[in-house]
């Protein structure tokens, strides 16, 4: 039995696709897709926009993960960009969670600081997730105020030490 050329291709561009995005396992599960690759089908708009860099929104969906609810920013292509977890419960490979302390993420061996100015602070840590924090605090200069004080955070020395992580993320713009 000979085989046609396109249905050879065919068969072979899927075979491909499912190496690289692997489907679901059963129906109802989902794998956490990575920045770059397409829309999973289950993930759910919100009908929101998420900021996914200093002057750079996306629409937002939903997605499930083993319990995790992750918000993904996706750009008109329909490719993910933007991942991001504001769930306590996950953490990530080195240990780093919604609640941690910014300095525990920054003395991870192999961390960076990154900051988007007029945006957000985070640390870069080597499994490709970023702790992520807002770079605000109390005006300590004034007793019992609720002032929240932007902090222009140059590098990591910069931190305070009671800082905690706000959100969890990947994103194609992470270098």
């Amino acid at each position: 039995m000979k085989i046609r050329p396109g249905l050879a291709k065919l068969v072979v561009a899927t075979l491909v696709f499912w190496l690289l995005e692997p489907p679901p396992l059963f129906s109802g599960s989902a794998v956490l897709p990575k920045p770059g690759s397409r829309l999973p089908r289950n993930a759910r708009p919100t009908g929101k926009l998420i900021m996914i860099q200093s002057a750079d929104i996306a629409e937002e969906f939903s997605l499930s993960v083993e319990g995790h609810v992750f918000s993904l920013g996706v750009s008109s292509k329909r490719r993910v960009s933007h991942i991001e977890t504001r769930d306590p419960q996950f953490t990530t490979p080195e240990g780093v969670r919604v609640g941690s302390l910014v300095s525990s993420a920054l003395n991870v061996p192999g961390a960076r600081f990154g900051r988007w100015p007029g945006c957000f602070a985070f640390v870069i840590l080597p499994s490709g997730w970023a702790a992520g924090f807002w770079p605000v605090q109390t005006d300590l200069s004034k007793p019992a105020s609720d002032k929240l004080v932007y902090l222009d955070l140059k590098n990591a020395a910069d931190v305070p030490d009671t800082m905690t992580v706000g959100f969890v993320f990947k994103s194609i713009y992470l270098r």
